[in-house]
């Protein structure tokens, strides 16, 4: 008889298996979020001097960071907003009073606290990117943690301008992690395709 090696064919055309495994990959996919993001983190921003260890007004948060300038944050007295985006902070200095300058010391300025991106837990700081158009704010005035950013105005002197700080994050982003997976189901379908017959 030949229903022997017919039964046996037609179990193998339909094991299990790799139905399960396409479709735990594509849940995996499907799960991947968009990109990691501050926004609907809750976020501190305090001001230090004359170091970062001895905190002084102002203090603002915790607030919720939304998309746009709606939280955006005034200090009326050195006329500064500090707004925090999905993935970059922005200081704008209104020159409609004047110059101002900062004392000198090791460090007055101040320090976005508790950022954590949702949709990527663990995710930490990992670099920064500063672009500014105040005078005498080099990049070095910005420092980082894992979450946080602390921005030093010792001693500067503005009269207008803003500081744009694009923030890094060490996760790789979702479309290296579509390739790592696709990659994965690939192998283990190749894989499954050339086990022998019993």
């Amino acid at each position: 008889m030949v229903t022997g090696p017919q039964e046996t064919h037609s179990m193998r055309q339909h094991h299990p298996l790799p139905r399960i495994v396409l479709t735990t990959c594509l849940t995996l996919l499907l799960a991947l979020p968009a990109a990691a993001s501050l926004i609907g983190d809750e976020v501190e921003i305090q001001w230090y001097f004359p170091d970062q260890a001895s905190p002084v007004p102002p203090h603002f948060g915790p607030f919720t960071v939304e998309a746009g300038p709606a939280d955006a944050q005034l200090e009326p007295a050195q006329d500064i907003t500090l707004d925090v985006e999905a993935a970059s902070l922005h200081i704008f200095f209104d020159p409609a009073n004047g110059p101002i300058q900062w004392l000198d010391a090791a460090f007055n300025g101040p320090v976005f606290m508790d950022l954590d991106w949702l949709g990527m837990p663990g995710a930490v700081i990992s670099g920064v990117d500063v672009m500014a158009t105040v005078t005498g704010f080099t990049a070095d005035r910005v420092t980082f943690s894992d979450h946080s950013v602390a921005v030093n105005f010792a001693n500067l002197i503005h009269t207008g301008g803003e500081v744009n700080i694009e923030l890094v994050h060490s996760v790789p982003e979702p479309a290296t992690l579509w390739l790592l997976s696709l990659a994965i189901c690939a192998v283990v379908l190749r894989a499954r395709h050339r086990t022998p017959p019993d």
